[in-house]
């Protein structure tokens, strides 16, 4: 697939969108940084005596700024709730600069990034502000030269940002996957890729929450592939919604040999994945020590193994751990990525 005109219009409408949301996010950001002001994820990131000096002025302006930050974000609203009427496909198609690459996949990866919108990873993940650590996050990425890249809580601006620094190695982009332009809470998806993808398309899951939960698929050579990130939570209400999003992949897709399932199931090892639907067709193929962690909010004890790398069982393969935090709260995430090398 490569680039259109219609894409193209779309890429330009998408930026200007972020712009227009820009001052909203910073100063929603802005606030859940004072509100959380001594929260975990300042270790590692302490401020300069001029930092803090210009954290205090911005913070001013952020505030003095806000009637005009809800005026452009209105409009941003309007116009995304006018782009998403036409776009057909419920996800966004950016193309990078880098060439595209010939022949077999090999090496896929995904990721857990916690990088939602307007500062909600401080909160909800006790991570800095994405800004503060798109970098890192992108040159990690780079590093382990995976083929495909699929992430998981990625916001619009954070995919605009991861964008414009992997856009040099990776030629297709996919992001905005099944958008929301009320609230812009869309499923938070995001895709980097070297070679391309057939037939992407996007399998919308029962709504709990705010997000907008999805399945990604497409296909590569002889493997098919599907992404998502399921609903959070540990309550039952939570484990039957995550249950019934499953099932609601299984009415849409009919795992053929060469299938794999990848990203943030939200679902715990053990009891709940035997009861989930996924183990009577998929092998988990990574065993490890936990993917994920909730150190970073103040639950220091309280690991999770959440993250998969699932196949049918035709198709094997070895999935290993790839390190993104440490628990002196120096960390990219709150997760960890996992990464496989296909036959």
């Amino acid at each position: 697939m490569f680039i259109g005109e219609k894409e193209y219009t779309f890429a330009l409408v998408n930026t200007a969108i972020l712009y227009l949301r820009d001052p909203f996010d910073k100063t929603m950001g802005r606030a859940l940084e004072c509100m959380f002001s001594y929260a975990p994820f300042k270790a590692g990131y302490k401020k300069s005596l001029a930092e803090k000096v210009q954290f205090v002025f911005t913070t001013i302006f952020y505030v003095a700024i806000i009637p005009l930050s809800l005026t452009l974000f209105g409009v941003a609203l309007s116009v995304d709730g006018i782009r998403q009427m036409c776009n057909k496909h419920r996800f966004t198609y950016l193309e990078g600069s880098a060439l595209e690459k010939k022949g077999s996949l090999k090496t896929i990866l995904t990721w857990n990034v916690c990088a939602l919108f307007g500062g909600l990873c401080i909160p909800f993940g006790g991570m800095a502000p994405f800004a503060k650590r798109a970098s890192l996050i992108a040159r990690k990425i780079i590093d382990t030269n995976a083929d495909l890249v699929a992430l998981q809580e990625v916001s619009p601006p954070a995919a605009d940002m991861l964008y414009r620094k992997l856009r040099k190695e990776y030629k297709h982009f996919y992001v905005r996957i099944n958008p929301d332009p009320l609230l812009t809470l869309d499923s938070g998806l995001f895709i980097a890729s070297k070679v391309k993808l057939n037939d992407p398309t996007v399998i919308s899951l029962p709504l709990a929450g705010r997000m907008k939960r999805a399945f990604f698929s497409f296909h590569v050579n002889e493997y098919n592939f599907l992404t998502t990130h399921l609903e959070p939570g540990t309550s039952e209400a939570d484990v039957s919604m995550r249950q019934r999003q499953v099932a609601a992949l299984f009415t849409h897709v009919v795992p053929s040999e060469k299938t794999v399932i990848m990203g943030d199931l939200n679902i715990e090892r053990g009891r709940e994945f035997e009861k989930s639907g996924l183990a009577s067709r998929f092998v988990d193929r990574y065993e490890g020590e936990p993917t994920a962690t909730d150190h970073f909010i103040g639950k220091v004890d309280e690991h999770q193994s959440i993250d998969y790398i699932l196949t049918t069982p035709d198709l094997k393969l070895d999935v290993s751990m790839k390190e993104a935090f440490n628990l002196d709260g120096r960390a990219l995430s709150d997760h960890h990525m996992l990464i496989a090398n296909l036959p």
